[in-house]
Order: structure tokens, then sequence, then C-alpha cells
């Protein structure tokens, strides 16, 4: 009897043995390795100024890493005389850029000068590499009496970057 009990022992041990080996045989484990980086850069920035007539001044360069356009030399010689500034904006990043607000700052002008842009819309992107030309017209207003003006004026364009998330849901299927 007892040595029936061992070979029933040994026999049990070899049969558990014989699963392991076979459900280790039958068994994969998948891996998935991986990383993730993103790199980006930001840059939109003015690329050209220019005067329409170089009667009326220059336009003294382009400065602040190409954040601000110094148009302070510009001359108007009469009532209605009128210039206009052109300024092409450039986005050397790598995001889409969107224009958000065109805010123009005439306080320092008094009433005798205006300057009115091109119409902005909100909202329009500027692609990675792309540029855009703005106009704007700076005027001695025609009805004006006084004899001597002098001012300055700003232009801030805002752009943010222009994202949109994307959503997506894991799944599984079997097939």
């Amino acid at each position: 009897m007892k040595k029936k009990r061992n070979y029933a022992i040994i026999v049990l041990i070899v049969l558990l043995l014989a699963l392991a080996i076979g459900y280790a045989a039958f068994q994969s484990v998948l891996t998935i390795n991986g990383s993730a980086t993103g790199n980006l850069t930001w840059e939109v920035i003015f690329t050209s100024a220019t005067l329409s007539d170089s009667n009326h001044g220059t336009i003294t360069g382009i400065t602040n890493n190409g954040l601000t356009v110094d148009a302070t030399g510009i001359t108007l010689a009469y009532p209605g005389d009128a210039v206009k500034l052109t300024t092409v904006i450039t986005n050397n990043g790598s995001l889409d850029a969107m224009l958000t607000s065109v805010n123009v700052n005439t306080a320092s002008l008094g009433n005798d000068i205006t300057v009115t842009p091109a119409t902005h819309t909100a909202g329009t992107v500027l692609a990675p590499n792309a540029s855009c030309t703005n106009e704007f017209v700076v005027q001695w207003k025609p009805e004006s009496t006084t004899a001597n003006i002098s001012g300055s004026f700003t232009v801030t364009f805002t752009y943010d970057q222009n994202t949109n998330t994307i959503t997506l849901t894991p799944a599984h299927s079997d097939s």
C-alpha cells in the first residue's frame, strides 16, 4: 500500500510538471514599449514693413526680435495727406497661429490724425511657414485746421496657439 501511495505521488508530481510545461509552452507575453515627445516652436514675427511713399518718411526698423515695427519717421505735409504702412507677418513656428485681436491705440495723436487698419477677422489662422500682409492708412484729417501735429500710435496684433484637442477612445475587438 505504501508503494502504491509513493507511485501515486510520483505520478501526481509528473502530471503537475507536465501541466506546468504545457501551460508555459502555450503562454505568450506581449509587451508594447514606446515613447512620445513633442517638439514645437512658436515664432510669429514681422518680417517686413514699408511706407507707400518715401516722401512721407521711412520705417526705422523691425525691432524686439521681430515683434515691433518702428515707424516713427512718418511725416504728413498738410491736412488730407496720407500714407499707407504695409507690414508682413510670418509664422516661422511649427504651430498654427490664430489671430485673436488687432488693437489700434491712437490716444497720443489727438483728433487730427487717424490710423485705419485693414479689416482683420479674429480667428484667422496663420499656418506654419505662411505670411499675411496688413495695411494701415495714416492720415491727417482733411477737415483739420491744426497747423502742426505730432504724436505716436501703436498697433498690436495678438496671436494665440491654434490647437485642437484630439479625443480618441481606446477599444478592443475580437475577430
